[in-house]
């Protein structure tokens, strides 16, 4: 994701920036598959907020404010949606969400490749069956819950394909 982050034309300020790279490197610090919705994410963004309160990150107003921010980041990648989301984080946090969800919006090829990746890291506790039938319930979901993938203007160049792949995806 922070290959991406540096090849995307992404404006933010170096205060948003900063904190999108912190969210980036630790949304998925904590990932075992197969665990319930939002573990993952939950677990991940306790462990970002222990790394800093170790660092003694959460004195200053403005320290506090990246503590909460990096937590409802990483919190936000649940179902990836803004709702709930201080508006003072939008930006970084949103830019996060479409850097998740990048991979959606790629040639056909490039989501199914994706997708066999995916399946590779669930094959020892989902049969292919199973991995499918959950893989397109989810697409399903995902899309009768919003009009719309991405949240910021650099990645709308990827909505049609996503809508596409999910779409295909779907059946």
């Amino acid at each position: 994701m922070l290959g991406l982050l540096q090849t995307m034309d992404i404006h933010l300020s170096s205060d948003e920036k900063q904190r999108l790279e912190i969210m980036i490197l630790y949304h998925d610090v904590w990932y075992k598959v197969g665990r319930k919705r939002g573990e993952n994410e939950v677990r991940s963004a306790k462990w970002a907020v222990a790394d800093l309160m170790d660092l003694n990150l959460a004195y200053t107003v403005e320290e506090k404010r990246l503590v909460r921010c990096i937590n409802q980041g990483i919190v936000a990648t649940i179902k990836h949606e803004l709702a709930g989301t201080n508006g003072r984080y939008v930006e970084e946090i949103a830019t996060l969400l479409d850097l998740d969800l990048w991979g959606l919006g790629q040639s056909p090829e490039r989501f199914q490749e994706d997708t066999e990746k995916i399946w590779e890291e669930y094959q020892p506790i989902l049969t292919r069956e199973e991995f499918m039938d959950g893989r397109i319930q989810w697409a399903k979901d995902f899309l009768a819950s919003r009009s719309q993938v991405y949240h910021t203007e650099p990645f709308f160049q990827f909505e049609d394909m996503a809508q596409e792949n999910l779409a295909s995806l779907a059946g």
